[in-house]
């Protein structure tokens, strides 16, 4: 994967805060054997933290979910309480390790009733996408 310049840092990390998603965001550069690499630390605004819900993913239906699917019922792990239908969710492996966005195509009542292949989160961003799409973005 290529690194990100000094300059594409500090313009990826201005358009995060931007976003209202970071209070702060502040990146400083390291240099190790004349390679950069961009150190991030970034403070999540709790105001709008709540704004997303969780879905958790079965191991089944991860690989999936990286390809740019849909999540089914059949699928899901876990989902948080209250979610509401079409509510911007944060989807999650069963091992808390984060895999994309997504939007809930069903509130939580809704998925305990819903059928088995009936979809539950709609596919908006997973942390494949840049491996996919490297040579369109560069």
């Amino acid at each position: 994967m290529k690194r990100l310049s000094e300059e594409r840092t500090r313009i990826l990390f201005e358009k995060l805060t931007k976003y209202n998603l970071f209070t702060e965001a502040n990146y400083e550069v390291n240099s190790h054997a004349d390679t950069l690499q961009p150190v991030a630390s970034l403070k999540l605004n709790h105001r709008y933290a709540s704004i997303f819900s969780k879905i958790w993913l079965k191991p089944s239906a991860e690989q999936q979910f990286l390809y740019g699917h849909h999540v089914s019922k059949s699928g899901l792990g876990r989902i948080s309480e209250n979610t509401e239908k079409y509510q911007g969710v944060i989807v999650y492996s069963m091992s808390d390790l984060p895999l994309g966005f997504g939007v809930a195509a069903r509130s939580t009542a809704e998925c305990k009733h819903a059928e088995p292949l009936a979809s539950v989160c709609f596919h908006q961003a997973d942390i494949g996408e840049y491996i996919r799409a490297e040579e369109d973005l560069l």
